[in-house]
């Protein structure tokens, strides 16, 4: 007897150790792996903001490319009207150099034929003219000559200035109109100026923002990385405590099998907890979610008939119950409280790197999988978990 109680004391002793080894190393490496988990959540967060912000300075750089083209033919149209101004200009030109030099000659005829009055007796010479007249229809034909002789030289020179008058106006309004359009030119330069300096900050922060997005994807796999390792870390812990166990209980099975008949093996002392029974919010989410499955696939979209993504899914059952959430699946890793795995009821969120869906119990999840396959039902575990959330 004595014995036998020392081998079970000693049994019991040891399974003692290998079991409190055994916690101390899951309680650390869960320490380590929830670090870990709020870091890929972090990074996973910073992810999706630095997405969005790179999708918004492209979608502000594409709309200020389209302004910029059309600033472009605005310039175009402009220099075409005037190259095509200069071109009357220069011809306004020629007209008033031709109109000055037409009005100099007949001015030039018309003093010549003054002159030539006056130096043949001036006015006493036109009056001996008409008085030496053979009849009085003669001395009329004389006086009218002289006077449309004077008329037609007063009136050609009126011309001629009238008409240098018309194209020196028309020459000032051509080259008002240039001055406008160079002004407007100048404008639209200087517009497209600046908008060529706005499309290039735009483009160095979009350059600034893939740097820092990368950043945070190593970020991300790092914290993935230590997940991973602290998962393994703790599987064979609990690996390791299994076989210890097993190695222990062997010698007391040996000598149990000395007794009698109706002494037992003593059974698993940590027995798997009962699931917990869903809500009755989340029973009807999930229920609710299970109906659009074979639905598209809509990254963006929050439509759950029309199409949507992982995100906007768990958000548009959830809307139905008056439940708010985020359109981010990186957000949606801090709503609610935490739960376990072992914990997790139907409507549950189960959030992954990257993606999120809808616990329904029995190991599934219902989630917008992806374009190739929608809406539809998995393993849980078809993926690592980062955690689980319950908001309802």
């Amino acid at each position: 007897m004595n014995n036998k109680n020392i081998i079970k004391r000693t049994v019991a002793c040891a399974l003692s150790v290998c079991m409190a080894a055994s916690l101390a190393v899951m309680n650390t490496n869960a320490t380590e792996l929830s670090d870990a988990k709020n870091s890929l959540a972090a990074a996973n967060n910073n992810i999706n903001s630095l997405t969005n912000q790179i999708s918004e300075t492209e979608s502000e750089v594409e709309s200020l490319n389209s302004e910029l083209v059309t600033l472009m033919v605005n310039i175009n149209v402009i220099e075409e009207e005037i190259t095509s101004k200069e071109a009357e200009i220069d011809s306004a030109e020629k007209d008033l150099e031709e109109a000055k030099e037409t009005k100099d000659e007949q001015y030039k005829a018309m003093k010549a034929r003054i002159k030539y009055v006056y130096e043949n007796g001036g006015s006493a010479g036109i009056i001996d003219k008409i008085l030496s007249a053979d009849s009085i229809a003669d001395i009329v034909n004389r006086v009218d000559y002289a006077s449309t002789v004077s008329d037609y030289d007063n009136n050609l020179l009126a011309s001629y200035e009238e008409a240098v008058e018309k194209v020196e106006t028309l020459e000032k309004k051509l080259e008002t109109e240039k001055s406008e359009l160079v002004e407007m030119q100048d404008e639209n330069n200087q517009q497209k100026a600046d908008l060529e300096n706005l499309i290039n900050e735009k483009k160095t922060q979009v350059d600034n923002f893939d740097a820092q997005l990368a950043e945070a994807k190593k970020q991300a796999a790092a914290a993935q990385a230590t997940i991973d390792k602290e998962n393994a870390k703790i599987a064979a812990a609990e690996a390791a405590a299994r076989a210890a166990a097993a190695r222990t209980q062997a010698p007391a099975q040996t000598t149990n099998n000395s007794q009698p008949a109706n002494n037992t093996t003593p059974s698993d002392p940590t027995p798997a907890p009962a699931p917990t029974p869903a809500s009755g919010v989340g029973a009807a989410a999930a229920s609710y979610g299970l109906q659009f499955v074979g639905n598209p696939y809509v990254w963006g979209g929050e439509s759950l008939t029309n199409g949507c993504d992982c995100s906007g899914f768990v958000k548009a059952v959830y809307a139905n119950f008056g439940v708010a959430l985020p359109h981010y699946s990186g957000a949606l890793q801090s709503v609610g409280g935490a739960v376990s795995y072992e914990n997790a009821q139907a409507g549950d969120i189960v959030c992954y790197s990257g993606h999120v869906a809808l616990y329904i119990g029995g190991g599934k999840i219902v989630h917008a999988a992806d374009e190739s396959t929608g809406i539809i039902v998995s393993n849980a575990t078809f993926r690592p978990i980062i955690t689980i959330r319950r908001v309802a």
